[in-house]
């Protein structure tokens, strides 16, 4: 999906390129015997001097999020501040906290800011914790070292990683976005949008594609499916439960399925029970055998409708 984004000025694109060229002549200094080595130490140069210019440039301009990694941080979809009721959106006294950043996610636990040299590694408080280099996270304690990746996330002021949230508002889905100290901020450009006022913010349930993989942008919310937590909200299909036992013994009809049982909860397209001649399970049979069952909730299934025969 194609977003708008900012520009960015010609000096900042000279300072990258900078970044890029010199990192070709520091392979001198460094130790490579082996040709492979030398072509690793040289794409670890690279990548390290490219991203810590990159993030300088980060610190004096906000960007959008590049790409949706809000829940490789997190299992669980996003948090916000719950209130009770529903209502209207507050207007905007013009609050600002919340960025884009590059932050360090440890194996094992532990998600930290990477810092504008693209080698420490600092806390919410800019406290050095270590350094990350080629997918290594080296405690500054000297505890031992551990894998650790890269990632961008929304971050508040404090530096801690803020997920988004579905904002409901007189008991419908108003739209998504990040909660930040009451005030709601959009998730494409991170702009302040107006406070919570009587809506309020609430978690969502992400999905896994047929293929196992999470799809980062999915939102699972009420038993509907909405491809995606960036722009407004449309729904695009629905969770369905099949809990189904003695199903017919008709080959025809139900195939595999046939004389047994079925418990699975699946996210499935709007329309997928079109065919009035079949039943439920009958179509959801035909669109997996078509390969246009869209995935699985994570965690929790939370259906709008069960299947029927």
């Amino acid at each position: 999906m194609r977003r708008g984004q900012s520009g960015q000025t010609m000096p900042e694109y000279l300072v990258v390129a900078g970044a890029l060229v010199s990192s070709f002549f520091i392979v001198e200094n460094i130790q490579c015997p082996g040709y492979d080595n030398c072509i690793s130490a040289v794409a670890g140069a690279l990548h390290n001097r490219y991203q810590g210019y990159s993030n300088a440039i980060t610190g004096v301009h906000k960007f959008y999020p590049t790409s949706p990694t809000l829940s490789l941080l997190n299992d669980g979809g996003a948090s916000g501040d719950n209130n009770s009721g529903g209502g209207a959106i507050d207007p905007l006294q013009g609050q600002e906290g919340l960025s884009s950043q590059t932050v360090v996610n440890v194996d094992g636990g532990g998600t930290y800011l990477l810092g504008t040299d693209g080698l420490t590694v600092v806390d919410g408080d800019g406290n050095a914790v270590g350094t990350y280099e080629d997918g290594v996270f080296t405690p500054a304690a000297g505890a031992a070292a551990a894998g650790a990746s890269l990632a961008i996330a929304v971050v508040d002021d404090k530096g801690n990683v803020v997920n988004p949230s579905v904002i409901i508002c007189n008991g419908q889905v108003d739209s998504f976005g990040y909660v930040y100290d009451e005030v709601i901020y959009d998730t494409v450009q991170l702009q302040p949008r107006g406070n919570l006022g009587s809506c309020f913010a609430d978690d969502y349930v992400q999905m896994a594609r047929p293929d196992g993989e999470i799809d980062s942008l999915a939102v699972l919310y009420g038993g509907i499916y909405y491809p995606s937590y960036f722009g407004n909200p449309t729904p695009s299909g629905e969770v369905v439960l099949f809990n189904i036992d003695n199903i017919p013994d008709d080959t025809d009809k139900y195939g595999d399925f046939a004389g047994g049982s079925i418990d699975e909860c699946v996210v499935l397209p709007n329309g997928w029970d079109a065919d009035e001649d079949k039943d439920d399970l009958e179509n959801y049979i035909a669109l997996l055998d078509a390969g246009g069952v869209i995935g699985v909730p994570v965690g929790i299934c939370d259906p709008v409708r069960q299947g029927e025969l």
